[in-house]
């Protein structure tokens, strides 16, 4: 079993993970199949603005996770820095969870939540969320595009949703807004043996 979410302080690490040290924020671990043993336990965050909300494994054994950070740690990141108001992030651990493949901030200026993670057989990883305007703000919210998607404007009234594409390295393959006029978000992902994807 492999899990994510926040912790406030005090949550149990393992020397063998890819952050043994106790902090707070998001957390990954991994769990025996009886569930009494941690095969590996870390902390990604440095804050508690930091919350895993979505993980995935993939055959070797690598976990996928992503979530909302205003700091995270970054390796081989497309988008090192922060880009506003706490960003969604994707980071890939290695399966013996003694270190991190890639980590990266995925964000604009406005207030961006990663909610849904999968990953298809040759480990790239399909990321689902929600990018939101500031309060009362007249103007969109900017976030991470590419050439190829099938929107790049923020078309929605507060929130719209985003998918984005990273390769095994963490490279961006594509990213692009998804939603209407009003209030929209992904929190479901999941892709076939065809690589098609599939939202909700």
């Amino acid at each position: 079993a492999f899990i994510t979410g926040l912790t406030g302080g005090g949550f149990p690490t393992t020397t063998n993970s890819f952050n043994p040290s106790f902090g707070v924020g998001a957390f990954v671990a991994a769990l025996d199949a009886t569930g009494s043993h941690l095969l590996y336990s870390g902390i990604l965050g440095t804050d508690q603005t930091s919350i895993g909300y979505g993980i995935a494994i993939d055959s070797p054994g690598s976990a996928y996770v992503t979530g909302t950070t205003s700091v995270i740690r970054v390796v081989h990141a497309f988008q090192p820095n922060p880009g506003g108001n706490g960003d969604a992030f994707v980071t890939k651990i290695s399966p013996s969870g003694e270190s991190l493949v890639y980590s990266t901030y995925l964000g604009g200026d406005g207030r961006d939540i990663g909610a849904a993670i999968a990953v298809d057989s040759a480990g790239d990883a399909y990321v689902g969320g929600s990018v939101w305007a500031a309060t009362g703000a007249d103007i969109a919210p900017t976030f991470p595009t590419t050439s190829n998607a099938l929107s790049r404007s923020f078309g929605g009234e507060f929130s719209d949703g985003f998918i984005t594409k990273l390769d095994p390295n963490g490279g961006l393959l594509y990213s692009t807004f998804f939603g209407g006029n009003g209030f929209d978000g992904i929190y479901g992902i999941a892709v076939d043996v065809h690589r098609t994807v599939y939202v909700a």
